[in-house]
């Protein structure tokens, strides 16, 4: 989800750069929205030549509002276990590191950075993953979740679980996106 890069400097001194790459802050952005509830409305100030008496009386005039939401689409139910361990520092299918303590998932065939929303059937838990790895191999599993993000629905000891599993889908004029620096 993060790299870390060693930067030496004139005088040789080592500092350390945490950088994220651009989908890892879409991701974590539209996850802060998610699990807020927020949906975000833009909207402009018609300005003409009686503005300033506007703001001075306090009346504002909006025009052109538009809105921008994230949508859950069902894909399916099925079967979700998590993968750890073995994978742990590895890289993923997407040439990502694999941290088992980021909230991602292995899917078979749903391109890499689609956002999905994993719902326990059992106990209606729910947790929103980003997919960087293809899996399950199995083809009784629908989808592998990270350690944590199984955890967060489900004990570990379970091992399995059936879920139901929503892809989000954003709508509007204007989609947040985060800076690429």
């Amino acid at each position: 989800m993060f790299k870390i890069e060693q930067v030496k400097n004139s005088n040789s001194i080592t500092k350390y750069e945490v950088k994220l790459s651009a989908i890892n802050k879409l991701f974590l952005f539209a996850l802060l929205l998610v699990l807020a509830g927020f949906n975000i409305e833009t909207n402009k100030v018609n300005k003409d030549s009686s503005f300033e008496d506007e703001i001075a009386n306090g009346t504002f005039e909006f025009v052109n509002e538009s809105e921008a939401s994230i949508e859950f689409i069902e894909e399916k139910s099925g079967r979700v276990t998590w993968y750890g361990p073995g994978f742990h520092g590895n890289f993923t299918s997407s040439g990502e590191i694999y941290d088992q303590e980021d909230f991602t998932c292995a899917h078979r065939a749903l391109p890499f950075g689609t956002v999905l929303r994993v719902t326990n059937l059992n106990n209606g838990k729910s947790v929103v993953v980003r997919v960087t790895d293809r899996g399950p191999v199995s083809t009784y599993f629908e989808i592998d979740l990270s350690k944590a993000a199984f955890r967060e629905i489900e004990d570990l000891n379970a091992g399995v679980t059936t879920a139901k599993i929503e892809r989000a889908v954003f709508k509007g004029e204007k989609i947040p996106v985060l800076s690429v620096n």
